[in-house]
């Protein structure tokens, strides 16, 4: 039986103006963080309620123009098959 694999799912996003307090590379963790496996990799695999977001936001002048910013987020997703997301589903996605 193949192991169960979670998804990501990003985000690119072009920012005006500027951002304070936020590292290159960001993790904001939720107050349950084991609830976000437990709805990845449980017997029924569903959307996270309370998401983990990883936030990559690079000081460069060659990825976005001066006063921008480019940022990447990413989140986890639930993995396909046995127990599949029906994203077409109204309020899933």
């Amino acid at each position: 039986m193949p192991r169960p694999r979670c998804r990501g799912f990003v985000v690119l996003l072009g920012v005006e103006g500027a951002t304070s307090g936020l590292a290159h590379h960001s993790v904001l963790f939720p107050a349950d963080y084991d609830a976000e496996f437990d709805a990845l990799f449980g017997q029924d695999p569903r959307p996270v309620e309370d998401l983990t977001p990883y936030l990559s936001v690079p000081d460069d002048a060659a990825v976005a123009p001066a006063g921008h910013e480019a940022w990447l987020l990413l989140v986890n997703a639930p993995r396909q098959g046995q127990g599949e997301v029906d994203w077409t589903a109204r309020g899933v996605a």
